[in-house]
Order: C-alpha cells, then sequence, then structure tokens
C-alpha cells in the first residue's frame, strides 16, 4: 500500500500475490474470518492499511529517510 501512496497510484481492488510471503501471512490471519483467499478479507486488510498510511503519511516518509540515510531505523 505504502508503494501504491508513493506512486500515487489509485487502489482499485483486491490486490493477490499468493506466491509472496506478505500475501500468504495475511491469508493466514484473515482466514478465521474470511475464508481462504477470500478477496473480501484481503480487500479490508488493504483498505485499513491505506487509511493508517495516509493519516500517518508524514511519519511513513520520515522514517524512509532515516532507512535511506542510515540502512536502519530504531524507534523511539
Amino acid at each position: 500500500m505504502a508503494e501504491l501512496l508513493h506512486e500515487g497510484i489509485e487502489w482499485t481492488g483486491p490486490m493477490f500475490y499468493p506466491e509472496q510471503v506478505d500475501y500468504r501471512e495475511a491469508n493466514r490471519m484473515l482466514m478465521p474470518a474470511f475464508g481462504n483467499h477470500a478477496s473480501c478479507g484481503h480487500a479490508f486488510a488493504q483498505r485499513i492499511a491505506l487509511h493508517v498510511l495516509q493519516s500517518r503519511w508524514a511519519e511513513v516518509q520520515s522514517i524512509a529517510a532515516v532507512l535511506i540515510e542510515r540502512g536502519e531505523w530504531v524507534p523511539v
């Protein structure tokens, strides 16, 4: 979701990448409530992620700048 925000790409629906670890982990967490590979569960999670990232975008950019500069980030 951060990549979409950074590139100014509009979210148009749930994204599925079953071969990626992030997708498999999200599917595992969403499965009890939504079922296996449920597009509604992934859409829900992606919209929540977008909302959180958008509302804290300045902080995301600040953390990214530190990661780029130092190669690490330690929360305060």
